[in-house]
C-alpha cells in the first residue's frame, strides 16, 4: 500500500471510530450471539419433547392432556430458523411461547399423577432447558432492545443506512 493509501486508511479509521460504526458492529455481534443461544435452547427443547410425550401414560396422553400434546406436536413440525436470521422472526418467538404455555398445561396436568422414571427424567431435563431458555430469551430481548435503540439514535441511524441496514 502506498503512503497516500495508508494515510487515507488511517484517516478513514479515525473518522469511523467516532461515528458509531464500532458500536453498531458490536451491537450486531451481541444480538447475533443472543440469537444463536436462543435458537440453541429452542432446539434442545424440541429434542426433549418427543421423549417426554412418549413417556406419558397412555390414559393421560389420550385423555385430559391430549390438547396440549396436540398443540406441542403441531408447533414442533415447524422448522426452527438458523440463528443468522437476526432479528429472529416474531412468529418463531410467538410459536415458542405457545409451546411454553402448552408445556405448562401439560406439566400442571401431571402434578398429581404417578410418574414412571422415564417421565421424571424427561421432566428434569426439560426443567433445566426451560430455565436456560428463560435466561436466553431475556438476553435476546435485551440485546434486541439495545440494538433497536442504537439504530434509532444519531449518528448510528445514518451509519446503518449507509451500510444498507434498516
Amino acid at each position: 500500500m502506498s503512503a497516500g493509501g495508508r494515510k487515507s486508511a488511517v484517516c478513514l479509521g479515525l473518522a469511523l471510530s467516532g461515528c458509531g460504526y464500532t458500536q453498531l458492529h458490536e451491537s450486531e455481534e451481541s444480538l447475533q450471539a443472543a440469537s444463536s443461544e436462543l435458537v440453541q435452547h429452542y432446539t434442545q427443547r424440541a429434542q426433549l419433547l418427543p421423549p417426554l410425550i412418549q413417556a406419558l401414560p397412555p390414559a393421560l396422553a389420550q385423555g385430559p392432556l391430549a390438547s396440549p400434546i396436540a398443540r406441542i406436536r403441531q408447533i414442533q413440525t415447524h422448522p426452527i430458523p438458523r440463528p443468522e436470521q437476526v432479528p429472529l422472526p416474531v412468529a418463531l418467538t410467538e410459536e415458542q411461547a405457545q409451546v411454553s404455555a402448552a408445556l405448562d398445561t401439560l406439566l400442571a396436568g401431571l402434578a398429581d399423577q404417578p410418574r414412571p422414571a422415564a417421565l421424571r427424567d424427561a421432566e428434569a431435563q426439560l426443567e433445566v432447558v426451560e430455565q436456560q431458555l428463560d435466561a436466553a430469551e431475556e438476553r435476546y430481548q435485551s440485546a434486541l432492545a439495545e440494538h433497536d435503540e442504537l439504530l434509532t439514535s444519531w449518528p448510528h441511524r445514518l451509519i446503518a443506512r449507509l451500510l444498507g441496514r434498516p
